[in-house]
């Protein structure tokens, strides 16, 4: 049985196609609970339209709002007796062979934790070109993977078009939940690395089996994208440190990871016209590594200079443009 988690805040918008999606798959052995965050919106009214005629669909609504992730966590929990869980994010949607892909995979490979196939993209003013795994630079093989240092380059799991083996994780992490609330943007990617620094396997199927809508009210809308950042830093500095049980391909993954995270965050925040945050940053890369970019001397140059903060973000922005234009490497 797959227990299948549909998330929503405010979501009365997209709901119905999603449910309708769920409810299209070939794979029909499945059971749906629909967890509200308190919503100020008609979506507790449509999960009931839905509800009334499919016995599998059950609606749990929150008194007060906990947040996305703690929303995750809370339909999972409401779902102990299914080995297998999606969760589907309420402005998501599947193709209809993707619960039956997944659970082929998963009953030919059960020692594996989690499946995940790729994404389309969907804007509210058309389709994106690229796909989820596509705007990747670093990608796992098709198949059984433990594609750990691709991982740590960047995150290359569409949430929305993952199923979780709950008995192979549990065994894995023990019963803690999965997704920390304390991460607002990134408690999907911090699953995936710890479950992958722990030793588990995923499985990747190279086909674009779900679909994930861009707009404004997500969690995943560029103007997050700094927010994004800062949590990425707080994973690879911190949170993944208690997870390497000594390992030094891991530990010089982490460093890696977080030399490239905190280079990033710094060029954001002197773009963004924090100059001082900028440096904080820059000077945190300067103790981790002995490398040093020519971009990076150059955003901590800007910083230190007696420019206005405004003037060190107009000079950074056109410094960045030629330095990826080549105009001085």
């Amino acid at each position: 049985m797959v227990g299948i988690v549909v998330p929503t805040y405010n979501s009365s918008a997209f709901l119905r196609q999603c449910i309708r999606s769920i409810q299209e798959q070939t794979f029909k052995q499945w059971r749906l609970v629909v967890t509200d965050d308190s919503s100020t919106d008609e979506s507790v009214s449509v999960a009931h339209e839905f509800a009334q005629d499919d016995p599998r669909i059950r609606i749990y609504v929150s008194e007060k709002n906990a947040g996305a992730h703690a929303n995750f966590n809370r339909g999972i929990a409401l779902l102990p007796d299914c080995n297998y869980i999606c969760v589907l994010p309420a402005d998501d949607w599947w193709e209809l062979e993707f619960l039956e892909q997944a659970v082929s995979a998963l009953v030919q490979n059960p020692e594996i934790a989690f499946v995940h196939s790729d994404a389309r993209r969907v804007f509210e003013g058309g389709e994106d070109q690229k796909t989820y795994v596509g705007l990747c630079d670093h990608r796992p093989t098709p198949g059984a993977h433990k594609a750990m240092a691709e991982l740590f380059e960047n995150d290359y799991v569409p949430p929305m078009g993952t199923m979780l083996n709950m008995p192979v994780i549990s065994a894995i992490r023990g019963q803690a939940p999965l997704f920390d609330p304390s991460l607002k943007y990134t408690a999907d990617y911090f699953l995936w690395l710890s479950l992958m620094v722990l030793g588990a396997s995923a499985y990747y199927i190279p086909r674009t089996l779900a679909t994930f809508r861009k707009h404004d009210g997500q969690h995943t809308h560029v103007k997050n994208l700094l927010e994004r950042r800062r949590e990425e830093v707080l994973i690879f500095g911190e949170m993944l440190a208690t997870y390497e049980n000594g390992s030094e391909e891991i530990e010089k993954l982490r460093r890696g990871a977080l030399e490239k995270r905190l280079t990033y965050l710094a060029f954001d925040e002197l773009e963004q016209g924090s100059p001082h945050e900028a440096l904080k940053h820059l000077a945190a890369l300067l103790e981790l590594s002995d490398r040093r970019r020519i971009d990076g001397m150059v955003a901590y140059v800007i910083c230190r200079s007696p420019f206005s903060s405004k003037l060190k973000a107009t000079t950074w922005k056109m410094c960045r443009r030629a330095y990826n234009s080549r105009l001085f490497k």
